[in-house]
């Protein structure tokens, strides 16, 4: 058999001459299509459903995701406020008008004078000990316990004051408590 009888011949892997691309044509001239945007941009514009103190509400997953590192960091994870802000960094630099508004400071809270728990509680700064009583005690959490002392300076608070704090304080543990403190 030789090589033009093969050519014409028609089967498996051998499509009519009619049908065939002519050499140096492809048979895909559009190629293969360029990918839209990054592939996670897809997933951080998809909506999805948080719980806080607010109770249940839909937001982006971008803003979930950086809700979430915001809590690690103020709750003292290194690594998430590093996180933070490179994200921070990575906005300014591609949004120059962005200036100084900050993605770690997002929560704007009106306080009532009478009552500053629900402020306290949507902010994160303390956390219901029995939710579902309306009237339950609240607790501090530890990084504003920490804060607070770390702008107290060279102040101290007597020992009432401090049991007080340690009372107030949801885990006392997690504070780095000063070195005069118990004295």
């Amino acid at each position: 058999m030789t090589v033009t009888e093969r050519d014409d011949g028609v089967g498996y892997k051998s499509p009519p001459r009619s049908t065939r691309y002519p050499a140096g044509v492809s048979g895909n001239p559009k190629g293969r299509p360029k990918r839209k945007g990054l592939p996670y941009a897809r997933i951080l514009d998809r909506m999805v459903t948080i719980k806080d103190a607010l109770g249940a509400r839909q937001v982006k997953a971008e803003e979930a995701f950086i809700l979430y590192l915001r809590k690690k960091a103020l709750d003292g994870n290194e690594a998430a406020q590093e996180r933070l802000e490179e994200i921070q960094a990575f906005r300014r630099e591609r949004d120059p008008d962005l200036g100084s508004e900050d993605i770690t400071t997002i929560v704007r809270v009106i306080v009532s004078p009478d009552n500053p728990n629900p402020a306290l509680l949507l902010s994160k700064m303390a956390v219901k000990l029995y939710r579902f009583q309306p009237h339950a005690q609240i607790k501090l959490e530890p990084w504003l316990v920490q804060r607070a002392l770390d702008r107290l300076g060279d102040r101290r608070l007597n020992v009432e004051q401090q049991m007080t704090v340690v009372a107030t304080t949801r885990t006392p543990r997690k504070v780095r408590w000063p070195d005069w403190w118990g004295t």
